[in-house]
């Protein structure tokens, strides 16, 4: 039997709409049915890798392991008003190991497909990488007072898909590009509602999939010398891989130490390794997407995936 891997009970705040959208219902035998972030004009494709994840989770025996890995290829574009189906395979189980592959599906016609391993606990010598030497998230910006003000279409798109505080050390770049075009930033970012303390840890990993991907690409957007509002931009999600390496808090203050490793053929890749304010790597990522730009500059910019 699936067992659905229980979700915060909020009722009000900016946050609801995400815990809606990964409120899974069960429709069959490890098969579960979602409902998209509202107001969106695309599906976000964290909100898709989130659902999958929980999705496989719902199919363990044993709830004690937890998801340490995904990979997911975005096949197609989704419509938000209508309902998803997640249908899972159990792939494997073994002594230590658990691997599923999810497909995601939108009027019979393929969306995502994700693969997923969990693990039993296990404790072992252990090295992580050192996060970079930045600002406090208390002493920086939010970034929800600049799209406060902004009236362009990517307050439309990000709006919905945003109910999070973040706080970029090199300054957002939502209406205006990086003079240096840079290749690498952090953010710092947490939900704008905290998580009851029962919240099981599998739903703090499925979350921080959610966070992790609105950030996938951006380095490579700041490194061209373009924002979000760049007229005739075009960037969708086309795969993306993940990591977690330790325990993962979204209550605290999270630091995503973002990068782009190359840009070419309308193409970027872009890496992510994230950091809990105790300095611990808790997770990575990294993400190919579609980087378009129009030669005249008469298309509006969106975003979304393939």
């Amino acid at each position: 039997m699936s067992e659905l891997v229980p979700v915060p009970n909020l009722l009000s705040g900016p946050v609801v709409p995400v815990i809606n959208s990964l409120r899974l219902r069960t429709t069959g035998p490890d098969q579960f049915a979602a409902c998209s972030l509202p107001e969106a004009q695309r599906v976000y494709g964290g909100q898709l890798i989130a659902q999958g994840l929980l999705s496989a989770a719902a199919t363990l025996e044993s709830p004690s392991r937890l998801p340490h890995s995904l990979h997911a290829y975005f096949l197609r574009g989704a419509d938000p008003v209508e309902e998803l189906s997640f249908e899972v395979e159990r792939t494997r189980d073994g002594r230590s190991f658990s691997n599923r592959q999810v497909v995601c599906y939108q009027e019979e016609k393929e969306i995502l497909t994700l693969s997923a391993s969990f693990q039993e606990p296990q404790g072992s010598e252990q090295f992580e990488r050192q996060p970079p030497k930045v600002p406090a998230a208390s002493d920086l910006v939010s970034s929800l007072r600049v799209l406060d003000n902004m009236d362009h279409p990517i307050t439309k798109f990000m709006g919905p898909t945003i109910p999070f505080d973040i706080r970029h050390v090199q300054g957002a770049i939502y209406e205006t590009p990086d003079p240096k075009r840079r290749s690498r930033q952090q953010v710092w970012m947490r939900p704008l509602e905290q998580f009851p303390s029962s919240v099981p840890q599998t739903f703090h990993r499925a979350f921080t999939a959610f966070m992790v991907d609105q950030l996938m690409l951006e380095a490579a957007v700041r490194e061209r010398g373009l924002s979000w509002s760049t007229s005739g931009v075009s960037l969708a999600s086309l795969d993306h891989a993940m990591w977690f390496h330790q325990h993962v808090n979204v209550n605290d203050w999270l630091l995503f130490d973002c990068s782009v490793t190359d840009i070419g053929g309308e193409r970027a890749k872009g890496d992510v390794t994230i950091f809990d304010t105790s300095s611990k790597l808790v997770a990575s990522a990294s993400q190919e997407g579609m980087l378009r730009i129009s030669d005249n500059g008469s298309e509006t910019g969106h975003w979304g995936f393939q």
